[in-house]
């Protein structure tokens, strides 16, 4: 048997931290880790342990992990040089309040994409959805998917084969669902989806423009889905696009 390296050891290690960050809310298990990375259970047990033990993770009493302390200290630490121009949050604000839901800036990370900013909306009924820090697959909700559909269609296909096994997790997410709706976003220009995980819940995202370069950012607003059918949708659709042109420079500098 080929021993495996440092190196190895530390990219599984990366990858579990990432696959703890997507499902932290609920925590995970120890044969969720190791069926959505293809690892073998004792290979994924052994390397959550040393997470646990070195403050990485923490593990709860039914037996679920969920990041640890010592995340929370590394990222207090490091905050102050990834803050958000001022000018982003502000717009973002002033759209959910036009708009009057959830308002969300993510941005991708590797095979998923994580929320950088979120502004509540007046709209009376508030939906359960990202907190600021949240990580999705990507294809999972309306920005991976506008984001997957921003990008070259075979980097995107590489993305979605690779999360293949991660989106069994959602319930009735799947392959041919995710390509679905990223051909879809492709046709019409941004993306419409329905929550895996909570009925009468959906989303409409857009990527945010970088000129020259592969989109990063998306902006998307979450509702009931009852709000997001016409005529709606095109005033969400236009306010999301003005929003995107609007914070494309700030982001660039960022």
């Amino acid at each position: 048997m080929s021993r495996v390296t440092g190196t190895k050891s530390l990219e599984r290690a990366m990858a579990i931290l990432r696959e703890v960050a997507v499902h932290d809310a609920r925590g995970v298990r120890l044969t969720d880790v190791a069926g959505s990375l293809g690892l073998d259970t004792s290979t994924a047990h052994r390397l959550l342990g040393r997470l646990v033990a070195e403050g990485m993770l923490a593990r709860d009493a039914r037996g679920r992990y969920r990041l640890g302390p010592v995340l929370y200290e590394f990222g207090q630490l490091a905050s102050h040089r990834f803050t958000l121009p001022q000018e982003v949050p502000d717009a973002i604000q002033w759209v959910a309040d036009d708009l009057g839901d959830s308002t969300f800036l993510t941005v991708r990370s590797g095979l998923d994409a994580v929320c950088l900013a979120r502004c509540e909306g007046s709209f009376p009924i508030k939906v359960v959805a990202m907190i600021v820090g949240t990580r999705r697959l990507l294809g999972v909700g309306s920005s991976g998917v506008a984001l997957l559909a921003a990008i070259d269609r075979e980097e995107a296909a590489e993305i979605i084969a690779a999360n293949a096994a991660r989106y069994l997790q959602y319930g009735s997410a799947s392959v041919a669902r995710v390509r679905h709706r990223v051909d879809y976003a492709r046709r019409v220009g941004y993306a419409v989806t329905e929550s895996y995980l909570t009925r009468g819940v959906g989303g409409i995202g857009v990527a945010v423009p970088n000129p020259g370069r592969v989109p990063v950012y998306a902006l998307s607003m979450i509702g009931l889905s009852s709000r997001l059918k016409q005529p709606n949708r095109d005033r969400i659709v236009s306010r999301l696009r003005e929003l995107a042109d609007a914070i494309a420079g700030p982001l660039g500098r960022r």
